[in-house]
C-alpha cells in the first residue's frame, strides 16, 4: 500500500533529458550561425573580393589565385576567384575562399569566352585574346573578410 502521506525528497528524481539535448542544440546552433559571420566559410576560409584592371580598363574575363607564401611561413590551401567584368569574389561560383597571411598572386585576363575544354575542338583557333598571362604580384592579406584592387599596367607585364 501506498502511503500517500508520505514526504519522500521528489528532487531527488533525475529530470528528463530533452532540456539539456534542446538548450545544447540552441547553443550548437547559435555558434554555426556565429561561425558563418564575417566572411569566413565552413572550412576556415576567409572571402576576398576586389577588382582587376589593365591600364585603367576592366579585364573581362580571367582567374585569379591566391597561394599562401611558403617561403614567408605561410600555409595552406590556395585560394581562387574568376574574374568578370573587372571583378572577383572568392564567394561566387567556382571560387574558394583564402586563408590569411602572405600570398603570392597570380592573374590572368583575356576578352572573349573562354571553350569548354570537353567540347572545344583543338583543330578550331579560340576567340580568345590574352591580355594578362601569369602576372604575379606578392601580398599580405589579413585573417577575415577583405576586398583587394589589382591594378596592372601594361610595362609590368
Amino acid at each position: 500500500m501506498v502511503d500517500l502521506n508520505s514526504h519522500a525528497d521528489c528532487s531527488q528524481r533525475p529530470r528528463p533529458p530533452r532540456y539539456s539535448a534542446i538548450a545544447s542544440l540552441l547553443c550548437l546552433a547559435a555558434i554555426a550561425m556565429c561561425v558563418g559571420c564575417g566572411g569566413v566559410d565552413g572550412n576556415g576560409r576567409n572571402r576576398v573580393s576586389g577588382t582587376v584592371t589593365l591600364d585603367g580598363q576592366p579585364i573581362p574575363n580571367g582567374m585569379i589565385s591566391f597561394e599562401p607564401d611558403f617561403n614567408k611561413g605561410n600555409t595552406g590551401p590556395q585560394g581562387i576567384a574568376p574574374i568578370h567584368e573587372g571583378r572577383f569574389d572568392t564567394n561566387s561560383p567556382g571560387g574558394r575562399g583564402i586563408i590569411g597571411g602572405p600570398h603570392r598572386v597570380r592573374i590572368e585576363g583575356y576578352r572573349g569566352e573562354a571553350p569548354d575544354p570537353q567540347l572545344a575542338d583543338p583543330s578550331v583557333p579560340g576567340n580568345i585574346q590574352i591580355l594578362i598571362k601569369n602576372y604575379e604580384t606578392e601580398i599580405d592579406l589579413p585573417a577575415g573578410e577583405t576586398t583587394h584592387d589589382f591594378a596592372i599596367i601594361s610595362e609590368e607585364l
